[in-house]
């Protein structure tokens, strides 16, 4: 298949998955990265660089249904974080109330014998 049929190929597909592709074909070019000559060097440096950078390409932030799944993900992380500080502060664990001890120095030094 040749490039142009490749490209036109693409204009059938959803965003989403034209990311996919996108991300895929990174991926294959980083996995044989140590082969690439100087010049496919620089031009995936660029590509990284400027072609994918969402900042300088407004048009080619997440798709929306890419952005949910990561919301999603967040919100899962967060949940198991919450879970772990929950038994973190439970009774009986490491994390306690402070008491009476915890206002002792940690170590004993006088000040006042130390002073020139």
């Amino acid at each position: 298949m040749k490039s142009e049929q490749i490209l036109q190929a693409l204009t059938h597909l959803s965003r989403s998955e034209r990311f996919q592709i996108a991300r895929e074909a990174l991926q294959l070019i980083r996995d044989t990265e140590q082969h690439l000559t100087d010049t496919e060097r620089e031009d995936l440096q660029t590509l990284i660089a400027e072609d994918i950078n969402p900042v300088r390409h407004p048009s080619r932030l997440l798709a929306p249904d890419e952005v949910n799944a990561q919301l999603a993900r967040s919100r899962e992380q967060l949940e198991q974080a919450a879970q772990q500080a929950i038994e973190d502060y439970a009774v009986g664990s490491e994390l306690t109330e402070p008491t009476d001890l915890d206002s002792e120095d940690f170590y004993d030094y006088d000040l006042e014998a130390h002073a020139s």
